[in-house]
This record gives structure tokens, sequence and C-alpha cells, in this order.
């Protein structure tokens, strides 16, 4: 199996709240996350997403992703239901020894960039039974920065 395609997307990411506060007085309301598509000779289709928290943390990482893919192609994170996803499964299959804790990340955005993403309830996180993450982005939402193939 060989990956033929890589698609990149990106997406401003609104806070639910007024805004989302750090130490030192810092606050962001838009977080801007970033999500690649794979597409592999077989048909099969897999997504990723990374959402960085700004200059807060990481001051050499503010841009996220899209200031690294040059180098793809030739602390702290956000994100959608698709990083809700990756974290959960991560979460689900780490031994509960070693486990700190894991987080519904699309619920603090007003806006959802993919269907199926983990349920939450009662303090609780479900994953899907569908395939790979269980999600679908939601492309109409995602503008389309750049196709490597």
């Amino acid at each position: 199996m060989r990956i033929e395609r890589m698609a990149v997307y990106t997406a401003s990411l609104e806070y639910t709240g007024k805004a989302y506060a750090f130490a030192g007085g810092r606050s962001h309301q838009v977080f801007e996350t970033t999500v690649v598509a794979l597409s592999t000779d077989t048909g099969l289709e897999g997504y990723g997403e990374v959402c960085p928290c700004g200059p807060n943390y990481m001051a050499a990482f503010a841009e996220g992703l899209p200031s690294c893919l040059s180098l793809l192609a030739s602390d702290d994170a956000w994100g959608s239901g698709i990083a809700t996803a990756a974290y959960a499964h991560l979460a689900a299959s780490t031994s509960p020894r070693a486990l700190l804790n894991t987080t519904d990340l699309h619920n603090y955005n007003k806006v959802q960039l993919a269907t199926g993403a983990p349920e939450v309830a009662n303090g609780r996180m479900w994953l899907s039974d569908r395939p790979g993450l269980g999600v679908v982005p939601d492309f109409t939402l995602l503008s389309l920065r750049d196709v490597y193939e």
C-alpha cells in the first residue's frame, strides 16, 4: 500500500465561550486547525488533525501544521471531533494505570468539522463502532490549502 494523495485543509475554530484563558493574561477566541486527508492506492482513506493553542504554549509552533508542510511533503493541542476521536481511541487503548486523561475537544468549538465524534454524556465518552476513527470530515467547512500527489 502506498500513499497516493495528501490533501491539507484548514479551518478556524471559534471557542464556545468568550475567550479561552491562559496564564499571564493571555487568551484566544479562535484557533486555527489543520486537517490532513490521506488516500492510498488501495482506496483506503484516513484523516488526522492538529490544532495548537496559538503561541501560548509553543511559540515556535504558533502557526501550527501549515508552517511545517514543506518538511512533511518533499504540548498542548486543540481540535474538533477528528482530534477528539484520535485522542479517545488512544485513551481507550491505554492501560488505566498509565492514562492521565482525555477530553472532548470538539465540545469547546461552536462549529463541528466532522460527524461521528465520540458521544459525551455525564462525564463519559463513547467511541463510534465505525471503521477507523469513526469520523467523517465535513469538507464544506474546510478550506483546501494544498494537495500533494
